[in-house]
């Protein structure tokens, strides 16, 4: 979280998590001239045409959504600026084993963990999704916060479905010409993949250098 007297932001990756900021820091954002979170989402549906067909849980839900609709619904309805990076976008940055041999070096601390657990998060891919590169979601999510320069966003209109057998935690968005619903958020839509991949790798960097 990020905070001073003009602005607040979150960086939540859980939807009921989002909510209960809401209510814990009302006093707070209404001190604040903006007050933004940003959130890590499914991918996006266009009334019902999804535009990527893979998601872990349902076809057309995104896991924590699906879990607790009621909560995301809560966030996309709330008043506060929202800024959403759908899986769409964090699915852009490919991490192949390649990416191993940027990392610190082994012999210090951040190096030497990185290396024993990004080998598990490699053969899980490999294993459950049958490819060769992973994605680390959270950490594109954090840059939209922090280099919003990489990403280009559109507003949109967005709503959460919260019943429903096969589409409970689908994300909707009106994309219609004439639009009837009003933005209520932001949304990534493009992102400069090469150079989030720098961004990570230096962050990973500096953070070897200041742990020893």
């Amino acid at each position: 979280m990020l905070f001073s007297k003009k602005f607040l932001k979150f960086l939540l990756i859980h939807p009921l998590n989002v909510s209960i900021k809401l209510k814990d820091h009302i006093s707070i954002t209404q001190q604040c001239s903006s007050v933004s979170f940003f959130y890590i989402g499914q991918n996006l549906i266009r009334f019902g045409v999804k535009v990527d067909t893979s998601c872990p849980i349902l076809q057309l839900a995104e896991s924590n959504m699906f879990f607790d609709p009621d909560s995301a619904r809560t966030v996309f309805r709330s008043p506060v600026a929202k800024t959403l990076v759908p899986l769409d976008v964090t699915r852009a940055i490919h991490l192949t084993m390649s990416f191993l041999d940027e990392l610190p070096d082994e012999t210090c601390r951040v190096g030497a963990f990185l290396r024993k657990i990004l080998q598990f998060r490699y053969l899980a891919y490999h294993q459950r999704l049958g490819q060769e590169s992973i994605h680390l979601h959270d950490a594109v999510a954090l840059l939209a916060v922090s280099r919003p320069d990489h990403f280009g966003f559109d507003e949109m209109a967005g709503d959460v479905e919260t019943r429903g057998e096969l589409t409970m935690g689908a994300t909707v968005f009106d994309r219609r010409r004439n639009r009837e619903w009003r933005p209520n958020m932001e949304v990534a839509m493009t992102v400069d993949a090469d150079a989030i991949e720098r961004e990570i790798i230096q962050a990973l960097w500096r953070a070897g250098q200041a742990t020893g």
